[in-house]
C-alpha cells in the first residue's frame, strides 16, 4: 500500500484511487549512471488536479529522489536529491495512463529526451499562446514555454508548493509548477516547467509602483 501524501484536497470523486507506483527509478542522472537501494521507492505527493475537457481529467503528483539512496559506481554522488513529476489521467481513451516527467536534456520536465523543446516566453507573443483558461503567472523573462514538433503546447495550470512538513521530506518548496499539455487521438504529451516563487512577475512590480 502506497502512502498517501497530499498538499491540495483530493477531490471526492477520486478518494479512492490509487497513489501511482512508479513503474521504475531513474537509471541516470546528468549522464552518469544510476543504482539504487534494493526496496527504496520514494513517495508521491498529490499536488492538484485540472480538468482537460468534460471526460478527462489530469492528477498531478510529485516526488523527492534522494541522492544519499543511489550509486553510481565508485564515484561519489552530491548530497541531496531531484524532483520528477507524475501526470496520472483519469477518463478518456487514455484512462490511467501514467506519464513520468522527468529533466534530461532540457530545463522542462519530460517524458522525452528532447533537446530545445521550449521557448523563452519573452522571444514571442506567450499571452497568444494555447491556453485551457487564463495565462500562466509568472515572471515572463525567466521563463521558459513548452513545444513539441507542433508548436507551443497548451497551458493547463499552475501550483505553487507551499512549505510544509510534506514539501520539506517528500518533495520542494517555495517553486510553482507549470504543466502543459498536447493532447491528439493518437499521443498525449505533457511537460512541466518550474520557477521560484520569490522571483516577481513584471505586473507585481508595476502594480507596487
Amino acid at each position: 500500500m502506497i502512502k498517501r501524501l497530499c498538499i491540495s484536497p483530493l477531490p471526492d470523486e477520486y478518494s479512492s484511487i490509487t497513489f501511482p507506483k512508479l513503474p521504475s527509478l531513474p537509471s541516470n542522472w546528468y549522464g552518469m549512471a544510476l543504482g539504487w537501494q534494493e526496496g527504496y521507492m520514494p513517495t508521491p505527493v498529490y499536488m492538484g488536479n485540472v480538468p482537460l475537457s468534460k471526460t478527462l481529467t489530469l492528477l498531478l503528483f510529485g516526488y523527492r529522489l534522494d541522492l544519499a539512496k543511489a550509486k553510481c559506481g565508485e564515484a561519489e554522488l552530491p548530497k541531496g536529491h531531484f524532483i520528477e513529476y507524475v501526470v496520472l489521467e483519469q477518463g478518456g481513451s487514455f484512462d490511467g495512463c501514467l506519464h513520468v516527467l522527468a529533466q534530461s536534456e532540457s530545463v522542462t520536465y519530460s517524458a522525452s529526451l528532447e533537446k530545445d523543446d521550449y521557448l523563452i516566453a519573452d522571444s514571442f507573443d506567450w499571452r497568444e499562446a494555447p491556453k485551457l483558461e487564463t495565462a500562466p503567472n509568472w515572471k515572463s523573462e525567466e521563463a521558459c514555454w513548452p513545444v513539441t514538433k507542433n508548436g507551443p503546447m497548451m497551458f493547463c495550470e499552475q501550483w505553487s508548493l507551499p512549505e510544509c512538513d510534506i514539501t520539506r521530506t517528500h518533495l520542494t518548496f517555495d517553486t510553482t509548477v507549470f504543466l502543459f499539455a498536447q493532447v491528439s487521438d493518437k499521443e498525449h504529451v505533457f511537460k512541466i516547467t518550474t520557477q521560484d516563487i520569490g522571483l516577481q512577475t513584471a505586473e507585481e512590480h508595476y502594480s507596487e509602483e
